[in-house]
């Protein structure tokens, strides 16, 4: 997995794949993504690692899987909308951001 430079906008060339958006309330360290990447293929949650990711704002990271890979997004989402009420971060679906987010603007 590697971290790609891109404008959000550029997001929309992807939205045929599986990723997620993750708005932290502070800066991800490379590590902290690659474990959570790490985690979610361990707990069987996709079968690869994703593609790239991108910084797509100050405390926000798009990942973005393989076309190839499944990714059970809706148990992930689930799982993030569970833990929101803490306030530590949140998480959006990658073609559902590129649909209501970045096409309307």
């Amino acid at each position: 997995m590697i971290e790609k430079k891109i404008h959000i906008q550029e997001l929309k060339n992807y939205d045929d794949r599986h990723g997620f958006i993750f708005a932290g309330v502070t800066h991800s360290s490379d590590d902290s993504i690659r474990r959570l990447a790490q985690t979610i293929k361990n707990v069987g949650k996709s079968s690869d690692l994703p593609e790239f990711f991108a910084r797509i704002d100050k405390n926000v990271v798009a990942f973005v899987y393989p076309a190839q890979c499944s990714l059970a997004s809706g148990e992930i989402y689930l799982a993030a909308q569970r833990l929101k009420p803490l306030g530590m971060f949140e998480v959006e679906m990658l073609g559902y951001f590129i649909d209501n987010v970045l096409n309307k603007n």
